[in-house]
């Protein structure tokens, strides 16, 4: 049986960086060590999407919001998952932008 594949849409950095790549990293141990394989790009045979980074043209994301779903309604076998980060909420209020990750996991729906 072959493992399950699951792409991270946030690039794998070393250096200093926020919490989504932090989780990313520690998500991506984890998964391996209970069999999982990890990449960072939509290639064939997903079985799973999880949208870490929905800022359009942010540096950490390695694809949008937008491509995966268009992967995942031409593969309707992929789980589509999103991460919902509340510290967002306050940081994009103060600069007056609304509820940035929630308008992308309606999009991903």
């Amino acid at each position: 049986m072959k493992p399950p594949i699951v792409s991270l849409n946030i690039r794998n950095d070393d250096g200093p960086a926020g919490g989504g790549v932090s989780f990313a990293a520690l998500l991506e141990e984890g998964l391996i060590a209970r069999g999982w394989r990890v990449c960072r790009d939509l290639r064939p045979g997903l079985d799973a999407i999880l949208l870490l980074s929905f800022r359009h043209g942010s540096a950490y994301a390695t694809y949008s919001v937008a491509a995966a779903r268009r992967y995942a309604l031409l593969h309707p076998g992929v789980v589509l998952l999103t991460r919902i980060n509340d510290s967002d909420q306050a940081r994009f209020k103060s600069l007056g932008i609304n509820d940035p990750d929630y308008r992308g996991a309606a999009e991903a729906e």
